[in-house]
């Protein structure tokens, strides 16, 4: 299962499997992130998930008191109009 989700993000990123990670941009970074985050959202589970720790499986993971990622914060962008943009006018 690993291999076919890593696949699958791989390719929804548009990123080749044999580049390495020195290689990538910020905005495949943030392509990365996001696809990460909607598998989480799809299995349950997957986002308390240590590769390290192989006693676990996204089921017993999913019955945990965090099995999702917390929701992704949405900032308010400052108007065209406003002259000087700064980080003051984002908002949480």
């Amino acid at each position: 299962m690993e291999n076919e989700m890593a696949d699958e993000l791989l390719k929804k990123c548009r990123i080749d499997p044999t580049t390495t990670s020195i290689k990538l941009g910020m905005e495949q970074f943030a392509d990365l992130a996001e696809g990460y985050n909607e598998q989480c959202i799809r299995h349950p589970g997957l986002f308390l998930y240590d590769y390290t720790n192989k006693q676990h499986n996204l089921e017993s993971l999913s019955k945990e008191q965090y099995p999702l990622p917390p929701p992704v914060p949405v900032f308010d962008s400052p108007s065209e109009d406003d002259s000087e943009w700064s980080l003051r006018n984002f908002n949480l």
